[in-house]
């Protein structure tokens, strides 16, 4: 089995720049593992103690995880005191601490709208390589 290269994708926000890549499996398991919080409970079910998993996200953290993992370079992103921020994960951080929720909200909408096309693009890939 050969694994697949990472593909990456360029989208324009404001007057900003990002390059995003595709979500692995293992970005999106420790997405889940460390933005997912699981709490089992034991409930009655017709006279039997059942348990019962309750999965609760945590979209702030998800978010942030998301943006860290999938970001891989900026252009035009600068502090509150004009200077350029690092595309790192103190940069990432800054970035989503500091901007206005729904600044944030619409700008996530926009992330994962590009994620998803950039998702459609590597399942086409796969489907032509398996063709082949």
């Amino acid at each position: 089995m050969k694994l697949s290269k990472i593909e990456k994708a360029t989208f324009k926000y404001d007057d900003a720049e990002f390059t995003i890549k595709e979500l692995l499996s293992g970005d999106i398991l420790d997405i889940q593992d460390k933005a997912v919080a699981t709490t089992i409970e034991i409930v009655d079910v017709n006279g039997e103690m059942v348990p019962s998993r309750t999965i609760k996200p945590s979209s702030m953290t998800e978010r942030f995880m998301v943006i860290q993992k999938c970001i891989i370079d900026w252009k035009n992103i600068n502090s509150a005191d004009g200077k350029e921020l690092v595309c790192d994960s103190i940069g990432k951080k800054t970035f989503c601490e500091n901007l206005p929720e729904d600044v944030f909200n619409d700008f996530y909408k926009v992330l994962t709208e590009e994620r998803k096309k950039l998702s459609g693009v590597v399942k086409k890939q796969a489907e032509k390589t398996v063709k082949n």
